[in-house]
């Protein structure tokens, strides 16, 4: 099975479905990753392209024709799969994608934050 590779980020995510379109336009299968948590969270998730190992060379040729030559020269393309940030840290979140290592923090704070209502609001019923 061949690897993605990501071969450019964009800030904005129409930038990143503009490059897509593009690409796709040429015969090559191409993606955004992270579309809807860059489009919640703008400035902060980065919208990802990526595509099949074998397309690469073809894609950063037809970036560089078209005005993306900033990104052909990004030797270090992150895979997909591949832990980013601080999740490479916590072993249990590395697999996960980003979406659902957001998912699983929200509801381990969630869970926290009920068992911390629960012991304050019976703690304060013994009390009084």
């Amino acid at each position: 099975m061949e690897k993605m590779i990501e071969i450019a980020h964009f800030q904005q995510v129409e930038e990143a479905e503009l490059l897509v379109g593009l690409l796709k336009s040429e015969g090559i299968d191409s993606y955004v990753r992270n579309e809807v948590s860059s489009r919640v969270l703008p400035n902060i998730i980065v919208a990802r392209v990526e595509l099949l190992e074998s397309d690469v060379p073809r894609a950063l040729e037809i970036m560089n024709d078209c005005g993306f030559a900033q990104f052909a020269e990004e030797d270090n393309a992150e895979t997909a799969g591949e832990p980013s940030g601080l999740a490479r840290y916590i072993p249990v979140l590395r697999h996960f994608s980003f979406e659902k290592q957001l998912v699983i923090l929200l509801v381990l704070t969630g869970g926290f934050l009920a068992i911390l209502v629960y012991l304050v609001s019976y703690l304060s019923s013994k009390t009084i």
